[in-house]
């Protein structure tokens, strides 16, 4: 069976089993590769830990429940496999930045922590995008601090100023959806940047970049690191 392939089944599997006990190990089993080769090859395609992926897929669905219903919140913990209202309270916290009362308060969570769903179309564009490596730059020009003369902006022409990550995209924008879903939902959340604008901006041309307004950059590569670490799960209570 394929890279893709394997992946796309355990996918499938952890959604299956978002509400029901379910490990690293059964997700490798139903790709029908051993643990360790599963691990490297989820990361390959998917950018995501295979325990990141479940991590943020259930605690993503959980929070729907938490805003769209009425349940008891220890209830929706219960259901998504915690052990006590504490310990979904502090998972929450850590993925979403809220409690779960104050998202539920809000009417929602901030869109960029959730993760929506993984599909086959979002595998290929990754692989054919190289994996979407981001180059932060800071726009416009500041002095240089020594030598003279001044850093000229990549792109001078666009009208931009402050703090970006800049995506190159190879090929055509027919891919501009997925590649925004991944720079939002995994990249961003995956380096700990903030967004510092709620607009993202895209120039189109040969080829098309995506420049993400974001906090705190370090001008040079970017990529997704241990900026966060998806919330940790209490063992699964006794059934």
């Amino acid at each position: 069976m394929s890279g893709p392939d394997a992946v796309l089944r355990a996918i499938v599997f952890t959604e299956d089993h978002l509400r029901l006990p379910v490990t690293v190990a059964a997700m490798a089993e139903a790709a029908s590769y051993s643990l360790y080769h599963f691990c490297r090859v989820f990361g390959r395609y998917t950018r995501h830990t295979p325990y990141d992926y479940l991590m943020r897929r259930r605690m993503t669905a959980a929070a729907h429940d938490v805003v769209t219903t009425d349940r008891k919140i220890v209830d929706v913990a219960m259901e998504f496999q915690f052990e006590t209202h504490e310990g979904f309270t502090r998972a929450f916290h850590r993925l979403f930045a809220v409690s779960p009362t104050d998202a539920r308060r809000r009417g929602g969570v901030c869109a960029t922590r959730r993760l929506p769903r993984l599909t086959g179309e979002h595998l290929a564009c990754l692989q054919r995008q190289g994996g979407l490596p981001a180059e932060l730059v800071r726009l416009p020009p500041e002095p240089v601090p020594a030598g003279g003369g001044t850093v000229r902006p990549p792109d001078g022409d666009l009208a931009l100023e402050g703090d970006y990550a800049r995506f190159t995209l190879v090929g055509d924008e027919g891919e501009l959806g997925l590649v925004l879903d991944w720079i939002l939902h995994t990249w961003l959340f995956q380096t700990g940047h903030e967004l510092r604008l709620p607009d993202v901006v895209v120039r189109r041309g040969a080829p098309s970049r995506v420049f993400l307004p974001i906090t705190g950059v370090t001008a040079g590569r970017g990529g997704p690191s241990a900026g966060r670490q998806p919330p940790r799960q209490e063992r699964p209570r006794p059934r």
